[in-house]
């Protein structure tokens, strides 16, 4: 037992220094250990301490607001009360023109209170009636009068040789009057009373009497140029409210084969669906042929117990279509 202690030791020694000289570190690998310890106690603190470093300083702001204005309250309160004297000056006042001026003398009465007999006459409505009416204050609408519009020259006339046959007492006989052959009107005095015509082409003097010239040339159309007023109102009354019979396109460039004629002597398709519409044999389909220069037109429906089944095409030179009655 005693021989194998020391033995034990020299073998632990021997280990020792095998192990020395493999753990033995390189020059290169201390110097790179150094540097990162430097760069570690710059990241980390040197010290411990509770207390946090001061931040930096907020910036200044831009706006602020009229309140944070040093003597903003005083001025504010000096308003009010100046407000304040005003309603309370202007109340006194209204209190005082309605108040009851009952025992005072009757020259004292507030114009609330006093007598309406001493205030004036009674408004009479012209006022308003000029305002509403216009400002002559008639009450009458004003007329448009038929030479109204036209240009007229004032303080001339025309010379005799130039001046159409007749006088006139009434605006609209001169305006009727005055045709193709008609330049202007003579209004004598400028009075719209008495009228003359003066002819296309004649010569223009200065007038003595203050009458003026009504040109209708070229402005305005002689009477027989203007548009004539309606004629047949009933007529076009029921036309245009739809009154009338309502059909539509069956076949087009067709005709019935077979159909009866219908006499009355209708020009269009519309006269030839009136008349099949009173034919009590016929049915909703009819046809209408067109006139030619050897034939007039010729209005046909198919009966109740027939076809129409029309053809492809016309013959040659004939033009018409098959129509059907629209009933509501």
């Amino acid at each position: 037992m005693k021989r194998l202690v020391p033995s034990l030791a020299l073998l632990v020694v021997a280990s020792w220094g095998v192990a020395g000289t493999n753990l033995r570190r390189k020059p290169a690998d201390e110097a790179a250990d150094k540097a990162a310890d430097k760069a570690t106690d710059k990241e980390w603190p040197s010290e411990l301490s509770l207390t946090s470093p001061a931040p930096k300083p907020l910036p200044e702001r831009q706006v602020h607001m009229d309140a944070e204005r040093e003597g903003w309250v005083v001025d504010q309160q000096r308003w009010r009360k100046r407000m304040e004297s005003k309603v309370d000056d202007f109340t006194k006042t209204l209190k005082a023109v309605i108040a009851d001026d009952a025992g005072k003398k009757i020259g004292d009465d507030g114009p609330f209170w006093a007598d309406l007999e001493t205030m004036g006459k009674v408004e009479d409505g012209k006022f308003w009636e000029s305002v509403c009416n216009g400002a002559k204050g008639t009450g009458k609408v004003e007329v448009k009068r038929p030479l109204d519009g036209w240009d007229v020259a004032a303080n001339m006339t025309c010379d005799k040789k130039s001046r159409l046959e007749g006088e006139f007492a009434s605006e609209k006989e001169a305006e009727l009057k005055c045709g193709s052959a008609c330049a202007s009107v003579i209004d004598v005095g400028c009075e719209r009373k008495r009228f003359m015509l003066c002819g296309m082409g004649g010569t223009e003097t200065p007038a003595e009497d203050h009458s003026c010239l009504r040109r209708r040339f070229p402005e305005h159309r002689p009477p027989a140029g203007k548009p004539q007023k309606p004629v047949e109102k009933e007529f076009w009354k029921s036309f245009c409210s739809g009154a009338g019979l309502r059909f539509r396109l069956l076949f087009d460039n067709r005709l019935c084969a077979a159909a009866k004629v219908l006499d009355g002597g209708a020009r269009s398709e519309g006269q030839c669906a009136d008349l099949a519409a009173a034919e009590s044999t016929c049915s909703l389909v009819f046809d209408f042929q067109e006139a030619t220069d050897k034939a007039p037109p010729v209005c046909r429906c198919a009966t109740k117990d027939t076809k129409c089944a029309p053809p492809p095409s016309l013959a040659a030179g004939v033009a018409g279509a098959v129509y059907i009655r629209v009933v509501a």
